[in-house]
């Protein structure tokens, strides 16, 4: 861009240089402004111009980087974010490390979660687990069955080795979301929608993995969410009597 506008300043040049040449046939020019002025006002003319045009170039240029820039951090932001399975994300969050220091769930029934995290067989020194309680006024025709199951799951997550110190509330809402997060490094998170033909209570859509390790804006959205949740879950533990420890 800077090269097309130093082009432009050369074809003024050009022009002047011309209207010089042509000056002494040209009986106005020849008789009132001596050549040498002439060439004085054209030469700061066409520095003014090349100099203007320069700038304006160079700050086209700044802003065209910077806008290069910003499309690549946004590109690179999408990829932070995937969409797979629930079991693919979990692995995907765990990755090598088979020691974690904060497991947080928050979800139905676990019975999905519950399995897939059991079977990795993780050294975990906290974990925190929301699990919903299925009231005899839910509108579900299968409350009863379903906070039996919940009942029942968190046996199930007494059973699991490796869980050093596991805390589990109960909680008397519908929830319209699930996530899983694994200290501060990963959040999965998804939708659930109500079903009363489901064994779990609810159809559950794949869930999207934030990362934390490289992007400040999923980083910032996942410590928000762990805020969150913590507070869901002492407010529950608060005045919920439906509480285990180990």
């Amino acid at each position: 861009m800077r090269k097309l506008f130093s082009i432009g300043g050369y074809i003024v040049l050009g022009a002047s240089s011309l209207i010089l040449i042509l000056s002494p046939f040209i009986d106005f020019l020849k008789d009132k402004i001596p050549a040498i002025t002439l060439v004085g006002i054209f030469s700061g003319v066409i520095s003014y111009f090349i100099e203007f045009f320069g700038q304006k170039a160079e700050k086209i240029e700044t802003e065209t980087a910077a806008i290069s820039k910003n499309i690549k951090n946004l590109i690179a932001q999408q990829n932070q974010l995937n969409f797979m399975s629930l079991s693919s994300a979990i692995f995907l969050s765990v990755g090598d490390n088979k020691s974690v220091e904060n497991i947080r769930i928050y979800a139905s029934t676990t019975a999905v979660i519950h399995p897939v995290i059991r079977d990795l067989k993780l050294k975990v020194e906290n974990c925190k687990i929301l699990i919903q309680i299925f009231e005899e006024d839910d509108p579900n025709p299968n409350s009863k069955e379903l906070n039996d199951l919940c009942a029942k799951m968190v046996k199930k997550w007494e059973e699991v080795i490796g869980i050093k110190n596991l805390h589990v509330v109960r909680y008397n809402r519908y929830p319209t979301e699930y996530l899983v997060i694994f200290d501060d490094r990963y959040l999965i998170i998804g939708r659930y929608s109500p079903n009363d033909k489901s064994e779990h209570g609810s159809n559950y859509f794949d869930p999207i993995v934030f990362s934390g390790k490289k992007e400040l804006a999923s980083k910032r959205y996942i410590d928000e969410t762990i805020v969150w949740f913590d507070s869901i879950f002492n407010y529950y533990s608060t005045r919920n009597q439906n509480i285990l420890k180990p």
